[in-house]
């Protein structure tokens, strides 16, 4: 029987495709333009940004298998950087195919993580993510962690990606203590961006979250505190403890920050030497949020810290979400904070 290029399998052509991606990826471009067949196996190679949302079904009770790519073509994104986890999406999978599809994930040279959703990364073993190394950014988000699954799988990723990781976003509703400390006596010498939060009725920080601070000052640019929209049904905030002040100008490359009001003025003292260009800021957790926003201009007026936020680009302020008298008190805030920034600058 003749074989002719048409007849060849589709694990031929896929040998061919990444023979040809070897010299360009423009030389495999041109080689999927050939055909739809060709299209069609090619097409993996050139995805860098890969989202897997099995929201929608779930909140449906769709009774497939959401998975939305097959193992097959998954191990043939060789050029995937970006990998966002939404949902369970190997709910209601058998055991045979949620493993190959996790070790298709495994085999991937990606750059960043997201797992923005509750128990969605669940499926992975604590030693396939032991697998998952040289990240640059790692997003987690758990719920509450009765089976304490959550803490442990992100030591193993973020072991993983220790020298290169350079944007790391935990939020969770508890956390083992000691697992936290664990986790806080980590570094990360790249270290830029930084969003960490976890649930407290008192908004209190986690223990050793001082010193982890301390310990990547000189290379954070983006802070977020653990800081919820009021209008979350449970808002969350954390705080700096009174002991834990942060020294002055320690934070000389921070250029936003994200938390609750009474933390600005840390901040505030220990960016001093930065310029801040966006702050989001809000009261939380308070019973009366116009006295707790006064406060916070009077702090930093009076400790003359306005400087530092006199390159302000963006102004974000979660304040008059749920009172109407708050929405009726805006024009006056306004008017005290840019009184305030002219009055220093």
């Amino acid at each position: 029987m003749e074989t002719t290029m048409a007849s060849l399998p589709p694990e031929t052509w896929l040998e061919i495709a990444h023979f040809v991606k070897s010299y360009s990826l423009e030389n495999l471009a041109d080689l999927s333009l050939a055909s739809s067949r060709l299209m069609s196996i090619a097409r993996p190679v050139f995805v860098r940004t890969l989202t897997l949302d099995a929201t929608e079904e779930e909140e449906y009770e769709i009774v497939d298998t959401p998975i939305l790519v097959d193992t097959a073509s998954l191990r043939n994104m060789s050029q995937l950087k970006r990998l966002r986890i939404l949902g369970r999406v190997f709910i209601r999978a058998d055991e045979d195919l949620k493993e190959g599809y996790i070790e298709a994930l495994c085999g991937l040279q990606l750059e960043e993580l997201s797992f923005p959703w509750p128990y969605c990364f669940y499926p992975f073993s604590e030693d396939q993510f032991k697998r998952i190394t040289d990240l640059k950014s790692i997003e987690c988000y758990s719920e509450v962690d009765y089976h304490e699954d959550f803490a442990p799988r992100c030591l193993r990723l973020l072991s993983g990606s220790v020298s290169t990781l350079t944007s790391l976003s935990i939020s969770a509703m508890y956390i083992d203590p000691d697992l936290a400390m664990q986790f806080l006596d980590l570094r990360f010498p790249l270290l830029r961006s930084l969003t960490f939060g976890t649930w407290s009725e008192e908004m209190h920080s986690l223990e050793g979250f001082h010193h982890f601070l301390l310990a990547h000052n000189q290379t954070l640019e983006h802070l977020e505190m653990g800081y919820t929209s009021r209008r979350e049904v449970n808002p969350t905030a954390f705080l700096f403890d009174g002991d834990d002040d942060l020294p002055r100008c320690c934070l000389p490359n921070l250029r936003v920050f994200k938390g609750h009001c009474r933390n600005v003025k840390t901040v505030a003292n220990a960016s001093m030497r930065a310029s801040l260009t966006k702050l989001t800021i809000g009261v939380s957790r308070v019973e009366e949020p116009k006295a707790e926003i006064n406060l916070m201009l009077d702090e930093i007026q009076s400790e003359r810290l306005m400087g530092c936020m006199g390159g302000l680009k963006e102004l974000d302020f979660d304040f008059f979400a749920a009172e109407e008298d708050e929405l009726e008190w805006i024009p006056a805030f306004i008017q005290k904070w840019g009184a305030d920034l002219w009055a220093v600058s």
